[in-house]
């Protein structure tokens, strides 16, 4: 606390505010990265467990109409597992080096690249909640439910929540706004 010397109140002096992180390279490209692979993540596990209830419940009366139908289903499968063998591991360690970063630094969690980012996700996480709702209501009022649509639009529903929670709760954790 600063004094005048000419009266006995004393000024408060000026507190340091902690200046935030400005975005780097490396800030972008690896939020970027982290990113890129949750969405392939996100849709190779999504259209694994498709072809799984593709192929767990067949609809019987489309099986003459499409010959090759079944390899078709598996080689999406292969295609999907593949894909998730290969980026799922990469988008571990990104989200582990991110909160390695975060933990050594914490002002780290409020560069401008990862909020958009965040944001991003839980808004696309969000339309697709809101996407999905719609199908299921189309596809019930139009009398077509079977147990592999509820099966598929549930897969979506829990996929969208667990993303979306998974980052809300990255937000709050970093307290991001």
């Amino acid at each position: 606390m600063a004094t005048d010397p000419s009266s006995n109140v004393t000024a408060p002096t000026p507190t340091q505010v902690p200046t935030p992180h400005k975005s780097t390279a490396r800030d972008v490209f690896l939020h970027l990265f982290s990113l890129i692979t949750l969405i392939t993540c996100i849709s190779s596990f999504i259209t694994t467990v498709f072809q799984l209830l593709n192929l767990g419940f067949p609809v019987a009366e489309l099986e003459p109409m499409y010959s090759g139908a079944r390899e078709s289903v598996n080689y999406t499968l292969r295609t999907a597992l593949s894909t998730l063998i290969v980026f799922f591991p990469a988008y571990i360690w990104s989200v582990w080096y991110t909160e390695k970063m975060f933990h050594a630094d914490p002002a780290r969690a409020t560069v401008g690249i990862r909020k958009w980012l965040v944001y991003f996700i839980l808004f696309a996480a969000s339309l697709t909640i809101l996407i999905n709702l719609v199908v299921t209501i189309n596809t019930l009022l139009s009398g077509e439910t079977t147990i592999r649509f509820v099966l598929k639009a549930l897969t979506v529903l829990v996929v969208a929540l667990g993303v979306g929670g998974y980052y809300l709760g990255s937000l709050r954790r970093y307290a991001v706004r």
